[in-house]
């Protein structure tokens, strides 16, 4: 997985600069209900799983559902690269000169923009 990761968020999309900050980002009840696609910056369709972890609520022992975000063999580079080029448009990108980047010179674009940096 090659960050930054860019959770698409049906063409709202938001970037991370690792997997850890994305996975905080989002709630278990999203990736039940398929609210996002997560991409690594290559086009590799992330996977998500939702576990339990053992916390502490009020001096109670709970658990608690953390959303883990894997590697995947799919890989979707049109789909992202569609995504990109929308938002990059949006924020104010030429969309001709968009259409003759490759998906490395779309991702430099973005690279000041990456949220949630540690």
């Amino acid at each position: 997985m090659k960050p930054p990761i860019i959770i698409n968020d049906h063409g709202d999309l938001e970037f991370y600069s690792s997997i850890e900050l994305a996975e905080r980002e989002v709630e278990p009840t999203d990736i039940r209900n398929n609210e996002y696609t997560f991409y690594d910056s290559e086009g590799m369709v992330m996977q998500t799983l939702i576990v339990e972890l053992p916390g502490r609520f009020f001096g109670l022992d709970i658990t608690v559902e953390h959303v883990r975000l894997s590697s995947s063999t799919v890989y979707r580079r049109e789909e992202l690269i569609s995504a990109l080029i929308a938002y990059l448009e949006r924020i104010g990108h030429d969309r001709i000169n968009l259409e003759t980047m490759e998906l490395q010179e779309m991702m430099n674009l973005i690279g000041p923009r990456v949220l949630h940096e540690r």
